[in-house]
């Protein structure tokens, strides 16, 4: 609510009906109940999942991992959005709710890079439906090649599959996980807001990266492993005692 009344101040602005700063941006949210963050699947179940998918899905599901796309970006690709010579492919449109659009941010503006393997799996899978044009959808609906495939009817294969492997994903989850495995891997924030099509780096930092567990862990340990050294001289049961005599209490703290 407070993103749509915001837009439509900036819109109001824009069109000159308002010439101050956008009262929306004062509005305050109330805090945020904490949450455990959520896992996301790790590559040894991201290949289960694609394994328990359905034939005429696996494609779909395996694309929207390799590039971390947005489902509703690779529901509104077009085969002429491909350039298999420079290996690079271009989200310029979107279809939600049955509906083409624009993509969000700037994808439109910077093509995703693929790797040969996934050039070869694109031109096999082209192949399978030689009659296609630059302008037809490389994800249409399964009883009509013209039509474009809903959004529920892809989030419902993608569940199937996920029951049978005995996970909860959605396309939006494979998305994190697929930005995650880049964190993960050490690519730059740059590099990967630049892959996810976010206008700022900021949005990819805030909540794209901050559910990798794994790199918190990693953070623990290592902060654990700096005082290593003092800790095996100093057992944990002897870093603080107290004790107590009569209505006095004094306690030793043993400090680094």
């Amino acid at each position: 609510m407070r993103n749509l009344i915001r837009s439509l101040f900036r819109q109001a602005t824009r069109d000159e009906f308002l010439n101050s700063q956008n009262p929306a941006t004062l509005i305050e949210m109330p805090p945020k109940d904490p949450k455990v963050p959520v896992a996301v699947p790790s590559a040894e179940q991201i290949c289960a999942l694609l394994d328990a998918g359905e034939p005429e899905f696996q494609v779909l599901t395996w694309f929207v991992v390799v590039t971390a796309c947005r489902i509703g970006e690779a529901l509104g690709l077009k085969w002429g959005a491909i350039n298999f010579e420079d290996k690079l492919v271009w989200f310029l449109t979107a279809r939600y709710l049955g509906e083409e659009h624009l993509t969000k941010g700037h994808s439109g503006r910077e093509p995703v890079v693929l790797m040969d393997e996934e050039i070869a799996r694109l031109r096999e899978y082209k192949a399978r439906t030689p009659q296609v044009t630059e302008g037809d959808l490389v994800f249409p609906h399964l009883k009509d090649a013209k039509r474009a495939m809903t959004d529920d009817l892809a989030l419902s294969a993608l569940q199937r599959a996920a029951a049978k492997v005995g996970l909860h994903v959605t396309w939006h989850q494979l998305r994190h996980g697929g930005a995650s495995m880049l964190y993960r891997a050490g690519v730059p924030i740059k590099v990967i807001q630049k892959r996810l099509g976010h206008s700022k780096y900021q949005t990819t930092a805030d909540w794209y990266l901050e559910r990798d567990q794994e790199a918190a862990r990693k953070a623990a340990k290592i902060q654990s492993e700096f005082l290593a050294g003092w800790t095996k001289k100093h057992p944990a049961n002897v870093a603080a005692s107290v004790a107590v005599s009569g209505d006095k209490k004094s306690s030793a703290v043993v400090s680094c």
